[in-house]
């Protein structure tokens, strides 16, 4: 999936990664999908809501700017 539709690719195994209980994994993802597709805001937005939910309140705020 991710050498046709990279970034969508991307997100989906975040999503898996998440399914998972493995929020690790699911943000370096997103980490590196942010990375080299700084202009998709699919990723950011994703990641801000993880650094949250895990109260990690400072990163979410600078991912989500």
């Amino acid at each position: 999936m991710t050498e046709f539709a990279p970034i969508e690719g991307k997100l989906r195994l975040a999503g898996l990664y998440e399914q998972m209980d493995k929020p690790e994994q699911a943000r370096a993802t997103l980490t590196g999908l942010t990375a080299s597709s700084p202009d998709d805001p699919r990723a950011y937005l994703r990641l801000g809501f993880a650094y949250q939910a895990d109260e990690d309140y400072a990163n979410a705020i600078q991912t989500f700017r």
